[in-house]
């Protein structure tokens, strides 16, 4: 039987924890392969642990923490938060087929964290003027 994971782009009904937490789940494993794209082109270790692997999970924990804070206390930040996390993906991949553009965006994070956070406020504009692509972005953001 194959598992369904939520629909970031759809606000949990009031009390929903389940939702809530899959949701969320669904959020950081996007964040987690982003952060592991990011630095799939350093050749470095911490401990034993190689560099993909430690960012990886230092972004699915980073973004896990705060979007299960932002879903749970402001949750009209959903789809911001939903766009916000295809649109760093989005910029993870162009980054892992470009290493020296992922050099600069890691050796850079207000440049990185601009073009995330501009890139969503582009898909939150798009989805608004096109309600198609909205319906678009909930397939594609593991729905």
């Amino acid at each position: 039987m194959l598992m369904r994971l939520a629909n970031p782009f759809v606000l949990p009904a009031a009390g929903s924890l389940p939702a809530l937490s899959r949701r969320v789940l669904a959020l950081s494993a996007m964040a987690g392969l982003s952060g592991c794209l990011f630095y799939s082109h350093v050749a470095l270790a911490i401990g034993a642990m190689p560099l993909w692997l430690f960012a990886a999970c230092l972004y699915a924990l980073g973004v896990g923490l705060s979007a299960a804070f932002i879903l749970a206390f402001l949750p009209g930040l959903s789809r911001f938060i939903a766009f916000t996390a295809v649109s760093r993906l989005g910029l993870a991949l162009v980054a892992a087929q470009s290493p020296p553009l992922a050099s600069v965006l890691i050796s850079t994070p207000a440049l990185n964290a601009t073009l995330v956070v501009g890139l969503a406020l582009a898909l939150q504009q798009l989805a608004r003027v096109q309600p198609q692509f909205a319906r678009g972005v909930h397939r594609l953001a593991l729905s």
